[in-house]
């Protein structure tokens, strides 16, 4: 199953990233979807997952 496909974090990345910044949090666990990143053997795509931590790092530098 595929939460972030279920509750369309997928579209929504920067908006729930911002959200989470809003709140105040200051730490949290965020999953890498693996099967995003190696969707078949010897296939390898970071562009979603560096995406998301650039967001993640974006929202640090400004709420510091």
């Amino acid at each position: 199953m595929d939460t972030y496909e279920l509750t369309d974090h997928y579209a929504r990345r920067d908006a729930d990233i911002g959200l989470m910044a809003q709140l105040g949090v200051k730490a949290a666990r965020y999953g890498v979807p693996w099967h995003r990143i190696q969707p078949a053997p010897d296939v390898w795509d970071w562009e979603w997952s560096d995406r998301a931590l650039e967001s993640l790092l974006e929202e640090h530098r400004a709420n510091r």
